[in-house]
């Protein structure tokens, strides 16, 4: 059950091209996992660049950074999730590739969409 979660986002675009945008993004987030007998707090945030090509497929690059705590472990807590107890920190780079053909995102007819990850994690500062 989540506690609470928050999340704030701000985004422009770069030079003033709707088809280039940076965006900072901050989070928060505490849950109860009764079924796992622990709780998981984690906090973070990232930063994005995004853009069009001439083909108007969008890419992304985002570098990211989140603060994980695992406590209140129950009886039943599984080792895995023991083992994993305490503070652990993620740092990732992130490319996303969407390409959409559809002839109508809601209620497509005909065509396809297309998206595309890669996460590099373990790199950066944190």
């Amino acid at each position: 059950r989540t506690r609470s979660a928050y999340s704030a986002n701000l985004s422009a675009p770069v030079l003033s091209d709707p088809d280039r945008r940076i965006s900072l993004e901050g989070l928060a987030s505490a849950a109860e996992k009764p079924w796992a007998s622990h709780e998981e707090v984690v906090k973070g945030g990232s930063l994005r660049f995004s853009w069009l090509n001439a083909e108007r497929d969008t890419h992304s690059v985002e570098y990211s950074g989140a603060w994980r705590q695992i406590t209140g472990l129950g009886q039943g807590a599984s080792p895995t999730v023991r083992q994993d107890a305490g503070d652990t920190i993620k740092s990732a780079i992130k490319h996303t590739f969407h390409r959409e053909r559809r002839d109508n995102p809601q209620l497509p007819q005909s065509g396809y969409m297309l998206r595309s990850g890669l996460e590099l994690a373990g790199i950066g500062p944190l």
